[in-house]
């Protein structure tokens, strides 16, 4: 809910990519550690080494640090990460869910700092009106989708197998709560 369907990933342009960072006066050779969990996520490995590869064919020296999920999410909360990392997020309910914990400077998860998305986060989180809260969340979305502080890689999705003789309804939060499984009446 609440996402711009406007916003579109971003074209494959390597060309583009390293006339930006010769405007940003980023030179060939420059290093950068990446961080990635190895075995959180379904090939959060092999996705880490190809964001690196990528980030190589662009002049880059990268290396990569693998850390367990423990290690790492505590290297992002206390801000020791190298100079990127890989992190999944979800499931959110609505825009704020996501937008102010990922977007807000002070954000135990966020090293993206912009005042102006900041304050119109905060006006969207508290605007009553779903149709105004609408348009203010789709501001942030296109001013982060603008500033590139993050980029989005996929949408991971869930799969549940479940036995017919069970009734059972997955949740949208991801939550696995079997209390409410129930044998299937015949």
């Amino acid at each position: 809910p609440q996402v711009d369907p406007s916003i579109q990933p971003y074209p494959y342009d390597p060309e583009k990519a390293k006339q930006l960072l010769q405007e940003a006066g980023i030179q060939p050779g420059t290093e950068i550690i990446f961080d990635s969990s190895q075995g959180r996520y379904p090939m959060d490995t092999d996705a880490a080494q190809a964001i690196a590869a990528e980030l190589e064919q662009l002049g880059f020296r990268v290396t990569v640090q693998y850390n367990e999920w423990g290690t790492h999410l505590d290297k992002i909360v206390n801000r020791r990460t190298g100079d990127a990392f890989f992190l999944g997020w979800g499931p959110a309910l609505d825009a704020e869910g996501t937008l102010r914990y990922l977007f807000v400077g002070d954000s135990t998860y966020s090293g993206y700092t912009n005042p102006e998305v900041e304050a119109v986060i905060a006006e969207a989180a508290t605007t009553v009106d779903p149709d105004k809260a609408q348009e203010l969340w789709n501001q942030v979305q296109r001013m982060v989708w603008e500033d590139a502080g993050w980029l989005f890689l996929w949408q991971q999705h869930d799969i549940y197998g479940v036995s017919n003789r069970v009734d059972w309804t997955p949740r949208v939060d991801e939550s696995l709560f079997m209390g409410d499984a129930k044998p299937r009446e015949s």
